[in-house]
């Protein structure tokens, strides 16, 4: 934990592909961070990365991963992409004004509970089938806008003239 706490003067460096737990504070307030994350991560404790210049850094949660209260807060990253079956955002991503996208894989709409707050101009990529939804829903409207993580499969149709009186379910 806070293994390099307000190290302003870190030089360019890669979190080894072994490194499976990144502790408390351990990167909070460093300067010129541009490690990616190593992807067989399964912990990120609270305020890990909080302050940190990570400019350039995209950030994937890996799934099972549970994520701290102010881990990445004014921590600058590019992007952040959740996986499929991850669905609380906590408190953790406020005032990234570098973020330009966040990927939720998530099958069904998610609460943001302004866990992405003062960041603007961000794009959402979520699935096609919750475009609409993500555009139109009060706490993700703001964003610049949603697109389909899936484009192949953003043009359908539904039909609300289904006829299942015959089925032999």
């Amino acid at each position: 934990s806070g293994c390099f706490n307000g190290c302003s003067k870190l030089t360019p460096f890669t979190i080894p592909s072994s490194v499976t737990r990144i502790g408390q504070s351990a990167f909070d307030h460093c300067s010129q961070f541009t490690s990616p994350l190593p992807t067989g991560l399964t912990y990120i404790g609270p305020n890990a990365f909080n302050s940190a210049l990570m400019q350039d850094v995209d950030v994937v949660i890996p799934e099972g991963m549970t994520v701290y209260n102010n881990t990445f807060d004014y921590s600058h990253i590019r992007s952040i992409e959740f996986p499929s079956t991850y669905y609380s955002y906590v408190t953790c991503y406020r005032d990234c004004s570098n973020l330009q996208s966040i990927t939720l894989k998530s099958p069904t709409l998610v609460s943001n509970s302004s866990s992405f707050s003062y960041a603007s101009n961000v794009t959402l990529k979520v699935p096609s089938h919750l475009v609409v939804a993500y555009k139109t829903h009060s706490q993700w409207s703001t964003y610049h806008d949603a697109v389909a993580i899936d484009p192949a499969v953003s043009n359908y149709t539904v039909s609300t003239d289904l006829d299942l009186s015959n089925s032999s379910m």
